[in-house]
Order: structure tokens, then C-alpha cells, then sequence
């Protein structure tokens, strides 16, 4: 049963890195070495807005984890914050910033069945509970609404 338990660990865990900065980044990375600058520089600054909001709302709203962590300082305690969830909020960003750019809905179901697996992942993995997952998803979207706006005003 142990191999059972930590093979679905490990499944959950490879989920969920689908909404780290390792892939975000490497993703963003490649369509500038592609070529595609403008879109590189979309992501860069997507992820970058998607700290800038969360930050505040993980300090101020502060939330525990499922799983309590424990802090020190207030980089500690950013990450011990469980409101709302910057994987789910970069998934989603992914998601849909991908699903623009090739258009194709195919490609866009199989962007956002991957944004959903890392919600998912992130909730059985007891990193976050739905709401935090949801408040992610939800500000994911919001930022490549408003990413174009803000760029515009720059």
C-alpha cells in the first residue's frame, strides 16, 4: 500500500510543478528564443504581476495551510500564507495567455485540463484548500485581462 500512496504522491507533486516558475519560465524562455519577444516579455510580466498581487493579499489576509507551516521572518510567512494560491494563479495565467496565443480549441482545453490538474494537485497535495484555488484561478485570469491595459499604460 506505501508504494501506492507515494507513487500518487509523486503523480500529484509532478501535477502541481505544472504551476511552478521552473515551467512558467522555461516557457516564457522559449518563445524568446523563438523569437517571439513580445510574447516572452507578456509571461515575464504576467508572472511578475501575478507576486505583485498576491503578496499583499498573502500579508493581509493572512491564511494558514492545511498542513500549518511555521515562520521567522516575512519572506517565511509569505510562503506559509495559503490566500490565495500563486500556483493556481500562474496555471491559469499559462492557460489561457497559451490558449490566446495559438488559438486552436483543442490546445485550449488541454491548456486549461492542465491549469485544472494543478488546482487540483495543489488541494490533494493539502497546500491549499478549494477557496485559495479558486481565488488563484479566478486572479490568474484577471491578470491576462489586465496585463494588455497595464502594459499600454507603461
Amino acid at each position: 500500500m506505501l508504494y501506492k500512496e507515494n507513487h500518487w504522491q509523486r503523480r500529484l507533486s509532478e501535477m502541481s510543478a505544472l504551476g511552478g516558475s521552473l515551467v512558467f519560465l522555461s516557457i516564457a524562455l522559449s518563445f524568446a528564443l523563438l523569437g517571439n519577444i513580445d510574447r516572452a516579455m507578456f509571461l515575464v510580466s504576467g508572472y511578475l504581476l501575478t507576486y505583485l498581487i498576491a503578496a499583499p493579499l498573502r500579508l493581509g489576509f493572512f491564511k494558514e495551510r492545511p498542513e500549518k507551516r511555521q515562520y521567522k521572518n516575512l519572506f517565511e510567512r509569505l510562503d506559509a500564507a495559503s490566500f490565495p494560491s500563486i500556483h493556481a494563479q500562474r496555471a491559469v495565467f499559462l492557460a489561457v495567455t497559451l490558449a490566446g496565443y495559438f488559438k486552436n480549441t483543442g490546445l485550449t482545453v488541454l491548456f486549461l485540463l492542465l491549469a485544472g490538474l494543478v488546482c487540483y494537485s495543489r488541494v490533494a497535495l493539502r497546500k491549499h484548500h478549494l477557496s485559495d484555488v479558486l481565488a488563484g484561478s479566478v486572479l490568474g485570469a484577471a491578470v491576462y485581462y489586465l496585463l494588455p491595459v497595464i502594459m499600454g499604460l507603461l
